[in-house]
């Protein structure tokens, strides 16, 4: 979760945002912006696509769960896929 709001606020540029701020465009360039992301404290690079998608599902739970208890007045988390999943091989 941490990780998750880091990037976001960063995404934002630090700034706050209401629920009610929160539409399909912020969310899809949310995702997009995921895929690019930096690495957090002093790795380099950027996470890699299966990072993503698990923090891009954290954020659409985070939307869901805000629908839920009221705070959002729209559901948007249903009306995006998540970011698909690289596999690699184990050695």
């Amino acid at each position: 979760w941490n990780r998750v709001y880091e990037n976001f606020k960063i995404f934002i540029n630090g700034d706050t945002i209401p629920f009610s701020k929160i539409d399909l465009k912020l969310i899809e360039e949310f995702r997009l912006y995921l895929l690019s992301a930096k690495r957090g404290g002093f790795k380099t690079g950027t996470i890699s696509p299966n990072t993503a998608s698990t923090y891009f599902s954290v954020f659409k739970a985070v939307l869901k769960q805000a629908h839920v208890v009221l705070i959002a007045s729209e559901n948007w988390a249903c009306l995006f896929f998540s970011i698909s999943l690289k596999y690699s091989k184990k050695l």
